[in-house]
């Protein structure tokens, strides 16, 4: 069974204080969600679904992009998707929902397996690549479009991990997605916009583009200042 609002205030309270001082609690009632601060270019936290069995889910996005809004972001875990991939007595220590402990351990897992790679920018990166690179290797037998699409060229883009021209090819991909404007309207703008910086050498009119949808995510997501750090636009791997 899931929890009540109040229910679930006292245990993401708990879980919380015992994570320590990098996670707090934001938002009311049932929308709590419990953060792992400061927010960089990475957003991650933790959420207990509305449902009845009440499953915790960890929810993480790259904000130099529009946010997917799929229940795990650009790359998360619910209780169902940890089952597969951790030890059984491990799995069991983080299903009563009740108990602030297992929300600890639910954290505590999704941090070590997954969020500490993706927050850095390089092995965010790399972990991308090497899921594109396992796809091309396997012969392509399922498309490799949207939100996946997407993060891997953003994080290309963002790191300027490839020749301009190479930046420019992705972006085009990207933009000719034909699953694009369906599933995020801002996607339909921002793109083309990115794209259009990249083909005339912008790189000023680039990074505008890149911290104002971190800025319109922050916002989105109601992240305080206070738990916001500043971030830069990394110089370029390949020079342009």
């Amino acid at each position: 069974m899931g929890l009540t609002a109040a229910e679930w205030k006292q245990v993401s309270a708990a879980g919380a204080e015992i994570l320590g001082d990098d996670w707090v609690t934001l938002g009311k009632g049932r929308k709590i969600q419990v953060w792992h601060v400061p927010v960089g270019w990475w957003a991650q936290y933790i959420y207990h679904e509305n449902s009845s069995s009440g499953r915790f889910v960890a929810w993480g996005c790259l904000l130099a992009k529009p946010m997917s809004y799929s229940q795990t972001g650009d790359s998360g875990y619910n209780l169902s998707r940890i089952s597969r991939v951790a030890k059984r007595d491990a799995y069991r220590s983080m299903i009563d929902v009740h108990d602030p402990e297992a929300l600890v351990n639910f954290g505590s897992f999704v941090e070590t397996d997954n969020f500490t790679k993706e927050r850095n920018l390089d092995r965010g990166l790399a972990i991308s690549e090497e899921k594109f690179n396992g796809w091309c290797e396997r012969g392509k037998g399922h498309p490799y479009y949207g939100n996946t699409r997407q993060l891997l060229v953003m994080r290309r883009v963002l790191t300027g991990s490839r020749p301009l021209p190479d930046l420019i090819d992705d972006l085009r991909w990207v933009v000719e997605d034909e699953h694009l404007a369906n599933r995020n309207e801002k996607s339909a703008v921002f793109y083309p916009a990115l794209l259009a910086a990249l083909e005339a050498a912008d790189r000023p009119a680039m990074e505008e583009l890149l911290l104002d949808m971190r800025r319109e995510n922050l916002v989105e997501l109601g992240v305080p200042d206070e738990y916001v750090t500043d971030v830069t636009v990394p110089e370029p791997k390949v020079a342009w």
